[in-house]
């Protein structure tokens, strides 16, 4: 069943249907569910994927695909994701059980806030020296973490007794800070200074810790 629903400045298109992996995958207790959310600069599929963990515990991974790289913005994919986390209890999903997030960093607003944060970290200067993976991919997860890039959907998820952070990286493309569209901060060394362009990122969902 398809439905359409006005929703802020865009369209939502909802697909209910469930997809049911047949054969081996049914086998392995995975299914998928998609959600595309329409807007006038393209479409942004959030798919719901559960599987078993090794110790045979469901779990759910949300995909994020945006029909057109950079289209989006983190503001309005945090309103498709809450409505996302809205429905998934309707469609028989446990929320509980949300355990992951991939994505590919495409945002602008997102690399502005991680290149204002490059500019500011002497660890980011330091794993670039290196020219290894093995010490800028750790970095970068560290600027997107202290930038707060996706902050808009950390608090949708913190709504619901959730949190988000970003842990693994992969295909890191840098360009120069001038190119990103980021203001230099105060107190920051732009010159010269390379950034996180884009990545394929995955960011793990916890439940708070209320204090």
């Amino acid at each position: 069943m398809t439905n359409l629903i006005k929703f802020g400045t865009f369209t939502v298109l909802f697909i209910f249907a469930g997809i049911l992996c047949v054969s081996a995958a049914a086998q392995k207790g995975i299914t998928k569910k998609d959600w595309a959310f329409k807007s006038n600069h393209g479409t942004l599929l959030i798919s719901a994927i559960t599987s078993l963990n090794e110790s045979g515990k469901r779990e759910i991974t949300l995909n994020i695909t945006p029909s057109i790289y950079g289209s989006w913005t983190v503001t309005e994919e945090a309103t498709a994701l809450s409505r996302v986390l809205d429905e998934l209890p309707k469609a028989g999903y446990d929320i509980r059980n949300l355990a992951s997030i991939r994505l590919r960093m495409g945002e602008r607003d997102a690399q502005q806030m991680i290149a204002t944060q490059a500019a500011l970290s002497r660890a980011w200067r330091i794993a670039l020296k290196s020219k290894s993976t093995s010490d800028t991919d750790p970095a970068m997860v560290a600027l997107i973490n202290q930038s707060n890039a996706y902050d808009d959907w950390n608090n949708i998820f913190n709504q619901r007794g959730l949190e988000l952070k970003a842990i693994g990286v992969e295909n890191v493309e840098l360009e120069a800070f001038s190119k990103s569209g980021a203001t230099c901060p105060t107190g920051g060394n732009c010159d010269k200074l390379l950034v996180p362009a884009d990545a394929y990122v995955q960011m793990t969902v916890s439940h708070l810790i209320l204090q």
